[in-house]
């Protein structure tokens, strides 16, 4: 484990990404960086280090909770109207909705605004990649 006394390593949250073979990894906490990532530790290379869900391969059923629980809790809040307040009828809403369900499966959240490289179409903010699902489907 680490030489650092300030990390603390739980070890039934470990994890496996591809990039580094079986090693298994450590989830430490939010590197407030980018909604979604994640810090944890490589015993193999002796640092800490970035990850987003999609990356992680396989995990422990205590990683696989405590994923869920961090991609919930940091979640980006909904829109608000000119006051501050929430209209839960309104279509920014439902698309909120619609991005922040998908987060909790990619892990992914892009504050920018991007397009489907096939058709144009506007991509959620937690799409994963750049083409939009009707075109996924097509392929």
């Amino acid at each position: 484990m680490p030489d650092d006394p300030s990390l603390s390593i739980d070890e039934e949250l470990w994890f496996l990404v591809d990039h580094c073979g079986e090693a298994r990894h450590y989830l430490l906490g939010n590197p407030y960086t980018f909604t979604g990532r994640m810090s944890a530790w490589c015993p193999t290379k002796q640092c800490t280090f970035c990850v987003s869900k999609q990356e992680i391969s396989a995990c422990s059923p205590a990683a696989r909770a405590w994923i869920a629980g961090f991609l919930a809790g940091c979640a980006p809040p909904p829109p608000t109207d000119a006051r501050g307040d929430v209209d839960v009828e309104s279509a920014a809403y439902r698309r909120w909705c619609e991005e922040t369900a998908r987060f909790a499966d990619t892990g992914c959240w892009d504050d920018g605004e991007r397009s489907c490289e096939d058709c144009g179409a506007e991509l959620l903010r937690s799409a994963d990649g750049e083409r939009c699902d009707d075109c996924l489907r097509r392929a």
